[in-house]
């Protein structure tokens, strides 16, 4: 690294400014950032960087410094790109790569341990396991809605417990099975087969408490 000129990793490419304006623009045409990330070979941390960067010279540099600036600015990187040439393309493809391998997973292995543990041991882990409970929600990311620091996340969240688990109530499971059968449908009481005709079977079984 005490000469980087002629030392090759104390070199990093980037794009040119050619490729970072067009970037900015197919952003605002509405390329998402996946999409120019696999365009251009970079990861998604530099598509954004590189739109937060164009978006605040365009947005507060330029307006204030004009045309002349613009123009010595270009002149600058000239010099930069005679002595370490622009990349036009796969800036961050070997990281890319390397995070495509995927993630390393440990197998562990049964000893005899776990066969035939200490009596103390044993009754520590059951005791913790019969404290745990299950969750009582998820959330799962369904879309992301608008850009940049505007978007916001969709999300589907599912109860596990409680009133808005997916459980039907006892009266709703005995419609559900006794209903419309002959052999059967005299264990219904006459209000609820009159509600089931009306309404169908959430009407028969509103306002019912959920069954544990």
């Amino acid at each position: 690294m005490e000469d980087p000129e002629n030392f090759e990793k104390g070199y990093y490419g980037r794009l040119s400014p050619f490729a970072k304006e067009q970037l900015y623009r197919e952003y605002h045409k509405g390329m998402s950032v996946k999409d120019l990330s696999l365009k251009y070979g970079i990861l998604h941390q530099r598509v954004k960087a590189i739109i937060f960067q164009k978006h605040l010279y365009w947005e507060e540099v330029y307006p204030k410094l004009g045309e002349s600036h613009m123009r010595l600015a270009l002149e600058r990187e000239a010099l930069y790109a005679s002595e370490f040439p622009f990349v036009e393309y796969g800036c961050d493809l070997q990281a890319m790569a390397e995070l495509e391998k995927g993630i390393r997973v440990e197998r562990l292995s049964r000893t005899e341990y776990d066969s035939n543990p200490p009596k103390e041991t044993e009754e520590k882990v059951n005791k913790y396991i019969h404290k745990m409970r299950s969750r009582k929600s998820d959330r799962i990311p369904l879309e992301l809605q608008g850009k940049s620091c505007n978007a916001y996340l969709l999300q589907e969240w599912v109860i596990h417990r409680g009133k808005g688990a997916p459980r039907t109530s006892r009266l709703f499971a005995d419609i559900a099975r006794h209903y419309g059968r002959k052999e059967t449908e005299q264990f219904l009481n006459t209000k609820t087969r009159r509600r089931m005709a009306k309404g169908g079977i959430r009407y028969a079984s509103l306002g019912k408490k959920h069954s544990s």
